[in-house]
């Protein structure tokens, strides 16, 4: 099971969420829908094209606040090629198409894979992103493809005004449309001119948010996205979208077995439900860590982690660490769980994603076991019947691998 925050955030939500609103509008303001349809076409028609986006994402839960920020890189010459880089925090990871090789590369973790042969380019650019940000780089990636699903799923658009927004070469006059949903709004600020290039989208998914199990009814879910540098005639050479993996790059083990076997874990540190710090480095040279990446939507995770935390508990204090690894759920859901299930373990706050991208986690529940020198010595994607006597039987086998100076 592949893991997600929300329901709505999947394709269909990445192309319905540009559904328009009715407007009343002077007679003499341009049409939205054309101007949206008009820029498509320009950079569509382009042979080849580079574009630096920048994502924030601001969720406002009650009285937390979770901020994401990513950029991105792409390169684009006709219709297969492709080299985007994609940054979040300290993790960098590569696409490079020329379609008929297609690879992902995990830059820190020293580690690519072959991506799909079936997948649209489009689908490369936005299938690399964490799934809180998917719709918003889905919206992306359609327009730089021309896609008519942002002209024919709309029913009503809006012009708004003609502003300024920031680019590389200052200030430009900007058109500023906005488009609704049954739910969601986006608006968009296309330049005015020869080359109206979209320059900033806003989406507004706050409705949306509202409607998932344990988010407050004043939620707010907004991602600002600007793309202050468009090249519409680069000198791209053929190199660019041919991989060559660099000395010490090697291809992440089978799907299903772990990925960082035999590696030091990454370190890290998480804010704990009900307060405190979780702090991996701490436990280095004094006890076996197990880590169970969870959501409370998942029947997987939620019948393997009180596994995991009833098997951990009948070894002595001190002897092995637990933590319960939540991806990016709102702490009241989480409170919810626990008093419905009674479950007894220290809950980690993976608020965004970070530790997670960082295990290269795809698909949950994911269990690692860490032993105390801070090596991977085993994992499980799932939780099957001989889950219980696996895991108890990874943490003997840590248990006894000596300490080493």
């Amino acid at each position: 099971m592949t893991p997600k925050r929300y329901g709505w955030l999947f394709l269909l939500v990445a192309l319905a969420c540009c559904a328009g609103l009715s407007s009343a509008v002077a007679q003499d303001s341009p049409d939205a829908k054309q101007l949206l349809a008009d820029s498509m076409t320009f950079v569509k028609g382009l042979d080849a094209l580079t574009v630096n986006a920048s994502f924030h994402m601001v969720f406002v839960n009650g009285e937390k606040t979770n901020n994401v920020t990513m950029d991105m890189d792409i390169s684009m010459r006709g219709d297969d090629d492709l080299y985007l880089v994609l940054t979040l925090d300290d993790q960098e990871a590569r696409v490079i198409s020329n379609g008929d090789a297609r690879f992902v590369y995990f830059v820190p973790e020293k580690e690519y894979r072959p991506a799909s042969k079936v997948a649209t380019r489009a689908q490369l650019i936005f299938g690399t992103v964490p799934r809180d940000m998917r719709p918003a780089v889905a919206w992306m990636a359609l327009y730089l493809h021309g896609k008519k699903d942002l002209l024919t799923i709309p029913t009503h658009f809006q012009y708004v005004a003609l502003e300024k927004v920031a680019t590389d070469k200052g200030m430009v006059p900007c058109h500023h449309i906005r488009t609704r949903s049954d739910t969601d709004w986006v608006d968009a600020w296309i330049q005015d001119g020869k080359t109206p290039y979209l320059r900033k989208l806003v989406m507004d998914m706050s409705e949306s948010v509202r409607k998932v199990s344990g988010v407050e009814a004043d939620a707010t879910l907004v991602v600002t996205e600007t793309f202050p540098k468009w090249d519409s005639a680069p000198a791209l050479d053929d190199s660019l979208f041919a991989f060559t993996p660099p000395e010490g790059v090697t291809l992440p083990p089978p799907p299903g077995s772990e990925p960082l076997l035999g590696k030091m874990a990454p370190v890290f540190k998480l804010p704990l439900l009900g307060g405190g710090t979780m702090d991996l480095a701490k436990h280095r040279g004094k006890a076996v860590v197990v880590l169970d990446f969870w959501t409370t939507w998942c029947p997987g995770c939620r019948a393997g982690m009180p596994i995991a935390a009833d098997v951990t508990s009948k070894y002595p204090a001190g002897k092995v660490a637990f933590y319960a690894v939540n991806l990016r759920e709102p702490e009241e859901l989480i409170k919810k769980f626990v008093a419905d299930t009674k479950v007894t373990a220290r809950i980690a706050l993976d608020k965004k994603g970070e530790a997670a991208m960082a295990y290269r986690v795809g698909a949950i529940p994911r269990t690692v076991v860490i032993d105390r020198n801070g090596k991977v010595v085993a994992g499980h994607e799932g939780a099957g019947p001989d889950y219980r006597r696996q895991l108890k039987s990874d943490i003997d086998a840590a248990l006894k691998v000596p300490l080493t100076p």
